[in-house]
């Protein structure tokens, strides 16, 4: 952000680069207060990403996304219209977020089996971790393929 407090282009694409990986991983609980600002002497700055939980691996948690991406609450709504409807909605090009979705769903996914791996050698659960890595491959997927 910038001294004023006003969003520069940089922190509209952390925005968006974050609803991408909520989507992606399935996180239904990222809202509001799940983001945060930290305000240092050059001004203020998104905070990076907290409080990530992959509620599609507890569906008796949440399956309804509590920020809705262009009014798609859940993965199956998930479509080219949500996206073009949320890119209109952040001030940007529907081309533009759909190129962004579809090479940070790639990436997401094709990360997740080196990011299991490691937590795994720090004592994470290998049977969860493979589920984890398996709900985010199939989500991602998902959401590039309705693009």
């Amino acid at each position: 952000m910038t001294r004023h407090g006003l969003p520069t282009r940089r922190d509209i694409l952390r925005l968006l680069d974050a609803a991408i990986f909520n989507a992606v991983i399935g996180n239904a609980d990222a809202h509001g207060k799940n983001f945060s600002l930290i305000y240092r002497a050059e001004g203020v700055a998104f905070a990076p990403l907290y409080d990530l939980m992959v509620t599609a691996l507890y569906p008796e948690v949440a399956t309804r996304s509590a920020m809705p991406i262009g009014r798609a609450n859940q993965i199956e709504h998930l479509d080219a219209k949500a996206w073009a409807r949320f890119a209109s909605d952040m001030g940007l090009g529907g081309p533009f977020v759909r190129r962004r979705v579809e090479a940070l769903a790639l990436d997401i996914a094709v990360r997740a089996p080196a990011v299991s791996e490691s937590l795994a050698e720090t004592g994470g659960d290998p049977n969860i971790l493979d589920a984890l890595v398996t709900i985010v491959e199939g989500r991602a997927a998902l959401i590039r393929s309705a693009l």
